[in-house]
């Protein structure tokens, strides 16, 4: 009897491999990068969740930076402090607090 001869097993390639998961992740930060919730719809999300005047107040500070020229955001807000059925002076305290953060933002 004659020995059986083994073939050598061939190596596989992996570049192919490392290639498509290379561009899975790409596309996987690209998609990320689309579709990432803006500062503005945080912002808003923040002012629907407040539930008092201090929370409010907070959110304004922590968005002032980017957000105090956006419409959307200052009507957001306005509506929010709206809602809490607040007195006058309370409401005219909040507003001329805005106001002076406006002009130092300015």
């Amino acid at each position: 009897m004659e020995p059986v001869q083994r073939r050598p097993k061939k190596k596989k390639d992996k570049k192919p491999l490392y290639i498509l998961f290379g561009f899975l992740v790409f596309f996987g930060v690209f998609i990320y990068l689309i579709t990432r919730p803006s500062t503005q719809s945080k912002a808003i999300k923040e002012l629907e969740t407040s539930f008092n005047k201090k929370d409010i107040e907070m959110v304004w500070y922590k968005y002032k930076a980017d957000l105090y020229q956006d419409e959307e955001f200052v009507n957001e807000t306005r509506k929010k402090l709206s809602s809490f059925n607040l007195t006058e002076e309370e409401i005219k305290d909040a507003e001329a607090g805005y106001r002076q953060l406006l002009h130092l933002l300015i």
